[in-house]
């Protein structure tokens, strides 16, 4: 039993405090030793020769570059961020065009070369031009309008008056001829309602004719469309067009289906007549 004893004291491990103490003199002893004596004692330990000490020193100087350029650029990215976000947003700049510059110029020439004769406090200045309304105008029925008097002679006619905006002659569609009756509109209401008076029971070419104002209420632009012209009416048109269809040359596969209509239609003729006790037969060349 005591031989037992003596051998595992014998086998005893040092402290662990003692083990600290050792590596820590080891690594005093390291960083006392200059970088050039390491790597002399490293060529030492694995017979490596100088050419390949000097590579690898080159190698090491490489990466600590590259190491030290990401670390300044992730520098410079952290600065960049931070300027961004306290900095305010850009503002957006219009770009012209050389069209827009060219009419910016005409019309500031244009506005300094008005004039006003009515005061001379608004020179330079360009006159606001206003539109006209359609609501201000007025329109008149007009029949029993004599054969002759048609839309050039209307125009001519009625425009001493005032100024004729639109005017509508109602035409046959078939023949393009005068219905007897116009419709007239004025630029201004007023104008409109002093013809109404004054053209009412008026003669002329032995007729009197009869004129009416229209009220603003009933007054639409459907008053004023199909307009029919006199020199070609859709009838005609329509004929012109038959006419040439009828007259041209055929085929035979027209000629043939022709024929064919015709036979059908006879037969169901000649079965009526038959239903009735007349025998009669139609023959086609």
């Amino acid at each position: 039993m005591i031989k037992k004893v003596n051998k595992q004291a014998g086998k005893s491990k040092p402290p662990k405090v003692e083990i600290k103490k050792e590596k820590k003199i080891k690594k005093d002893k390291e960083e006392k030793i200059p970088k050039e004596e390491k790597e002399e004692l490293a060529s030492e330990d694995f017979g490596m020769k100088d050419s390949d000490v000097e590579q690898l020193k080159a190698k090491t100087k490489k990466v600590e570059k590259k190491e030290q350029e990401k670390a300044k650029s992730e520098e410079t990215g952290n600065i960049t961020e931070e300027s961004e976000e306290a900095s305010p947003p850009a503002k957006k700049v219009k770009v012209m065009r050389k069209d827009s510059l060219i009419k910016s110029k005409t019309t500031k020439s244009k506005e300094k070369s008005f004039i006003s004769l009515s005061n001379p406090e608004q020179d330079n200045k360009a006159p606001k031009i206003v539109k006209k309304f359609r609501r201000s105008t007025g329109v008149v029925y007009l029949s029993h309008i004599p054969h002759g008097f048609y839309e050039k002679q209307m125009r001519e006619f009625f425009s001493q008056f005032g100024a004729v905006t639109n005017l509508r002659l109602g035409r046959s569609k078939r023949t393009g001829r005068s219905r007897g009756y116009a419709f007239i509109e004025f630029q201004f209401h007023e104008v409109a309602k002093i013809v109404a008076e004054t053209m009412n029971n008026y003669l002329m070419n032995n007729r009197i004719m009869k004129c009416q104002l229209i009220p603003k209420e009933q007054c639409s632009r459907a008053i004023f469309m199909g307009k029919v012209k006199p020199s070609l009416p859709p009838g005609v048109a329509v004929r012109r067009l038959n006419k040439k269809v009828t007259n041209a040359t055929k085929s035979n596969q027209t000629n043939m289906k022709r024929k064919a209509n015709q036979r059908r239609k006879l037969k169901g003729i000649s079965k009526k007549l038959e239903a009735q006790g007349i025998d009669y037969k139609i023959e086609i060349s």
